[in-house]
C-alpha cells in the first residue's frame, strides 16, 4: 500500500511549498508596509491582505504542498492529501490565474517586490498547483458527489467577503464591489463565478477519470 506524502509529491513538494509559502511572505510584508504609510497600522493591513481570494487560494495550495512534503500522519495534513481537497485547490488557483490574467491585471502595473509578488502568486502558484495535481491524484479518486463539499470555500470565500466589505469600506474585487456596483450585481457576479468554478472542477474530474486508472505511487 502506498503511504501518502511518498513517492513522486515528496519528491516535488518541499520546493513548491517554500516557494509558496514565500510568495506570501513577500506580500504580506508589503501590504502591511502600504498599510503604515497610510497610516492606517499593521493589523488593518493583515486584513487588508486576507481579504483576496488570490491570498487565501495561495494558502490553501502552500498547505497542500507543506503536508505533501511532511509525510505526516496527523490528522490536519491527512486533510489537506485528501484527492478531493488537492481538486478543489486546484481548481481554485486556475479561477485565481485565469481572472487575474483575462480580468485584473490590466488595472494595475506592479514595480519591484510587488512584480515578483504578483508573478508568483498569479502566474507561478496556479499552474505549478494544477501540475502537482495532475500527478498526485489517482485517477477517478474524486467522484461527482464531491463537487458539493468542494463550492464550500468559494462559498464561504463571498460569504467573508459580503460581511468584511460594509466594515473595512472596501471590496478586493471590482466586479463584487457592492458599493460601486449595488449588491443585485455583486450577488450575480458571484454567481458568475460560482458556475465557473462548478465548470472548471467538473473538466477536472473528465480529465483526471480519463485513460488507465493510476495510483499515487513512486
Amino acid at each position: 500500500m502506498t503511504v501518502p506524502g511518498h513517492g513522486i509529491e515528496r519528491r516535488r513538494a518541499p520546493a513548491a511549498a517554500l516557494l509558496g509559502w514565500a510568495a506570501l511572505a513577500i506580500q504580506l510584508g508589503l501590504s502591511l508596509n502600504y498599510s503604515l504609510v497610510a497610516g492606517d497600522g499593521p493589523v488593518h493591513g493583515f486584513i487588508m491582505f486576507i481579504g483576496y481570494f488570490t491570498i487565501t487560494t495561495n494558502i490553501f495550495a502552500a498547505l497542500i504542498f507543506t503536508a505533501h512534503a511532511t509525510g505526516s500522519a496527523a490528522s490536519v495534513w491527512a486533510f489537506f492529501r485528501r484527492p478531493g481537497v488537492i481538486t478543489c485547490a486546484a481548481g481554485s488557483m486556475l479561477i485565481v490565474g485565469s481572472i487575474y490574467f483575462f480580468v485584473l491585471r490590466h488595472l494595475w502595473h506592479p514595480e519591484g517586490l510587488q512584480f515578483i509578488a504578483d508573478v508568483l502568486l498569479h502566474y507561478v502558484m496556479p499552474p505549478l498547483t494544477l501540475v502537482f495535481w495532475w500527478l498526485v491524484v489517482p485517477r477517478g479518486a474524486v467522484d461527482w458527489s464531491g463537487v458539493a463539499k468542494m463550492l464550500i470555500y468559494p462559498f464561504a470565500y463571498l460569504f467573508y467577503v459580503f460581511i468584511r466589505g460594509p466594515i473595512v469600506g472596501s471590496y478586493p474585487y471590482p466586479f463584487i464591489d457592492v458599493t460601486a456596483l449595488g449588491l443585485g450585481r455583486a450577488l450575480l457576479n458571484s454567481a458568475g463565478i460560482a458556475i465557473l468554478f462548478i465548470v472548471v472542477i467538473a473538466a477536472m474530474m473528465l480529465l483526471n477519470n480519463r485513460g488507465t486508472p493510476r495510483t499515487a505511487t513512486d
